[in-house]
């Protein structure tokens, strides 16, 4: 770690824009802290080494930072590495440290042990449904950081059950668990952590019809800066928690996760945002991009009377959409017998943005008395109370100082 060390400020001797001031600001250190640091009188830790690579070399940080994970030596250094690498979805570094690090001992063997599972997941080795099995070949894991992974991961699985209800109260668990974390020690884990968190709560408040709170944890994401994907996923979520309350805000969110989309170069999550967006304007009842997925196109469709139930049904079944096949079946024969099924299929499910996306429909087709209004607001609230984190908190990953002030990269 010296040569990285060396190099890194070194880098920074050379900018004259930088002073010792600026680059402590920068880590949230003393000035002391950083003669040490600089001095070599005291390690630098993995967040400090990520911090000034991001300082200094803002556009090739990533193949910097996946040469030296590979060289670090101190326990913590390596389990921050481990975590880097899977947070930022790096899947080619994540291997290498497995296969690096595959016969430790001790605390980094479990490591090894936890994030194996985490690769598995990532590559398509791990499926949804084998999700729980493999889970809980990792009970006997005892480092507490990792316990806390692990829930995050529990909370996925429940995420993909569409288990929303549970899984509120238990990641509420979870995020009180990441706070209790050492932001000493720990800050990195922690700020990971949270991250991976706001992503299910993100989406999970959104399902509740939590509208703000799923705003809170998309904003917590995009603040983040980790990765472009994760970006793209929560200005979904942002649009679609405006659905209801601004049609334009919605689209707008919509297009700026296509945008995102774009960035990461990926057809299949460039096709996901695409598919959503249109969804949303199905939804508004707006007129559909020309890249609209057939089964989005069968449902307008039917809804506009050209093609038949049955042939609507066959085409929204290939995508395998469950909302968009319930949404349809709320519109059968134009009954309001069958929103009222729909909207209680879809409370017993705990899917509270689509029951209210059916009561707009209930009180379009008339049904317009005080009760109905009234579950236009219908939610289920999590168990917490005040607010633990702030949307700015993860800060490892941005060109922000610690007074909020963008330095120069």
């Amino acid at each position: 770690m010296e040569d990285v060390r060396e190099f890194l400020f070194n880098k920074i001797e050379d900018r004259d824009d930088l002073d010792d001031k600026n680059v402590a600001d920068f880590l949230n250190v003393s000035t002391r802290q950083l003669y040490y640091l600089k001095s070599g009188q005291r390690f630098l830790t993995f967040r400090n080494v990520l911090r000034l690579a991001l300082l200094v070399d803002p556009e090739n940080y990533r193949n910097r930072m996946r040469i030296w994970s590979l060289k670090l030596q101190t326990d913590d250094c390596i389990k921050n590495a481990f975590e880097y690498a899977a947070v930022t979805r790096d899947v080619e570094l994540l291997k290498s440290l497995l296969d690096e690090h595959k016969s430790e001992k001790g605390v980094i063997g479990q490591y090894v042990k936890v994030y194996s599972f985490i690769y598995k997941y990532m590559t398509g080795q791990t499926k949804f449904n084998m999700m729980e099995q493999a889970l809980l070949d990792l009970k006997t894991i005892s480092d507490s950081s990792l316990k806390i992974l692990i829930g995050i991961y529990k909370c996925i699985a429940l995420l993909h059950k569409r288990q929303f209800s549970y899984l509120i109260d238990k990641a509420s668990e979870i995020e009180v668990e990441i706070k209790n974390l050492s932001s000493k020690t720990r800050l990195f884990l922690k700020e990971c952590y949270l991250f991976r968190l706001s992503e299910v709560l993100s989406v999970t408040n959104l399902f509740l019809n939590n509208l703000e709170e799923s705003r809170r944890y998309a904003n917590i994401i995009i603040e983040a800066q980790i990765n472009k994907r994760a970006e793209s996923d929560a200005y979904y979520v942002l649009g679609m928690s405006y659905l209801m309350d601004s049609p334009h805000k919605c689209i707008t969110y919509l297009e700026k996760s296509c945008e995102k989309a774009l960035e990461t170069k990926s057809d299949l999550i460039i096709t996901v945002a695409r598919y959503n967006l249109n969804m949303g304007k199905l939804l508004l009842s707006e007129k559909l991009g020309e890249d609209a997925h057939e089964s989005i196109k069968a449902v307008n469709d039917y809804r506009e009377g050209t093609i038949s139930y049955s042939e609507a049904e066959e085409k929204a079944k290939k995508i395998g959409d469950l909302d968009l096949l319930d949404y349809l079946s709320s519109m059968k024969e134009k009954k309001v017998e069958n929103l009222y099924k729909k909207f209680h299929d879809f409370v017993a499910n705990s899917n509270l943005y689509f029951a209210v996306i059916v009561v707009r429909d209930l009180m379009e087709a008339g049904e317009n008395s005080d009760f109905i209004k009234s579950l236009a607001n219908l939610r289920k609230n999590s168990s917490k109370g005040e607010v633990l984190f702030e949307e700015n908190f993860i800060s490892c990953f941005s060109i922000r100082s610690n007074s909020g002030r963008r330095v120069s990269a």
